[in-house]
């Protein structure tokens, strides 16, 4: 997980070009006939940070919202509006999905579902970098403020004294298992969010597994620093790790928890590292 900053675009002129290069007339009056309706819930999806417990979903035909929703097909690559998903790649770092900071970001997700806001079909605030299993995870859930939310990459500013993430490391007879978590110290309403978007996003599988590559593609170096170092060793490589890794994608990287957890454990870094290459 990381914040993006997508590229600052005009949502009106977006709106006014997707409405011009829709080719049925009836559309083009469908969508000018809501243009005014739209461009204000732009303005409050903008204002509200794209939280739906203060958005309501504009009252539309059928016709209309069909129409919005068709707009999204403008965005494709080679369309008119193509410089929105140029836009919202170019945010990512190293197209890393910025909803789970792992998948290969290829696809656009709709913050609100369009389904629900067909309003939002392109504005480029409610496009977000996803990779295939995010946005297959996330369909059209939103969540809700007794239960969570999505975190919204561009908009959650996520305070850094505290990461998002927490790593216990489970040395048992023939494993090493990095068990992710939700940091229980976070404040209510950031905790009760990313439990939400980490449950409903099925990261703790998805971070387990990359942290077993992770961990056996860094055996070699792991089994140096012991040798040479012992448990301080393997515990000092960890925290050089996790370093490198909070200055390239920030606090609340996966990869930073991982190192973090590796670090803390002392049953892992005085031997129990070699269960990696025994499990099986």
């Amino acid at each position: 997980m990381y914040r993006a900053t997508p590229a600052t675009r005009d949502a009106a002129e977006d709106y006014d070009l997707a409405l011009t290069k829709r080719r049925r007339l009836v559309v083009r009056e469908q969508l000018s006939n809501v243009k005014r309706q739209v461009l204000e819930s732009y303005a409050a999806y903008e204002e509200s940070h794209g939280l739906a417990s203060k958005l309501e979903p504009l009252a539309l035909d059928d016709d209309a919202a069909s129409a919005l929703k068709g707009n999204y097909s403008l965005t494709l690559f080679g369309s008119p509006l193509e410089g929105i998903r140029n836009q919202a790649f170019a945010a990512t770092r190293e197209r890393l999905c910025p909803l789970c900071g792992k998948g290969y970001a290829g696809e656009l997700d709709h913050y609100l579902p369009k389904e629900l806001y067909p309003e939002f079909s392109i504005l480029h605030f409610n496009l977000v970098p996803a990779c295939e299993r995010c946005n297959h995870n996330k369909r059209t859930l939103i969540g809700s403020a007794a239960e969570g939310r999505f975190l919204h990459p561009y908009f959650d500013r996520i305070p850094e004294a505290d990461p998002v993430l927490r790593v216990m490391m489970i040395v048992e007879d023939r494993a090493v298992v990095a068990r992710f978590s939700v940091n229980e110290i976070l404040p209510y309403d950031l905790r009760l969010n990313a439990s939400y978007h980490f449950d409903k996003l099925k990261l703790r599988p998805l971070y387990a597994s990359g942290s077993a590559i992770e961990m056996i593609e860094r055996y070699g170096a792991i089994s140096k620093a012991y040798r040479r170092e012992g448990a301080e060793g393997v515990a000092r490589l960890a925290e050089e790790s996790a370093a490198d890794m909070r200055r390239q994608f920030g606090v609340h990287y996966w990869k930073v928890a991982l190192y973090d957890g590796i670090a803390a454990s002392r049953a892992f870094c005085d031997g129990g590292f070699r269960l990696l290459v025994r499990a099986g």
